[in-house]
């Protein structure tokens, strides 16, 4: 516009052509601050995409990391059954040992018995036949 009233005071231009600039420079500007808008626009719509790919994003890592917690409690609780049924086989192992021990020792008792039995057979048939 300021243009357009320098030429029209130095009469370089007529009525009716600054009129039109000043339109054509209303225009522009019209057009070049809806150009900024749009760009500010398209500015915040970016920034908005990005905010929501960060938290996307963090959302995403939350949940990994909620899953390695579980999957890392799940291995500790396994660990713990695994040390537990090492501790039970132990003891089942302990146990078969002494039952074994024992069943070696009424083996033993028996052959000392059917020893000491036999023993006193041929014992009392020499007495008998001592007295015969």
């Amino acid at each position: 516009e300021d243009r357009a009233a320098e030429a029209a005071t130095n009469g370089g231009l007529t009525f009716e052509q600054t009129v039109l600039a000043k339109r054509a420079a209303a225009k522009l500007r019209s057009k070049a601050t809806k150009l900024v808008q749009l760009k500010k626009k398209h500015e915040e719509e970016r920034r908005a995409q990005e905010e929501e790919l960060k938290r996307t994003r963090l959302k995403e890592l939350q949940e990994v990391n909620l899953d390695l917690e579980e999957q890392e409690s799940l291995d500790q609780v396994l660990a713990n059954d695994l040390d537990e049924l090492k501790e039970l086989h132990q003891r089942e192992m302990l146990a078969l040992n002494i039952l074994n021990e024992r069943k070696r020792e009424m083996q033993l008792q028996a052959l000392e018995k059917s020893f000491d039995d036999r023993r006193d057979e041929i014992t009392l048939g020499a007495l008998e036949e001592e007295l015969d």
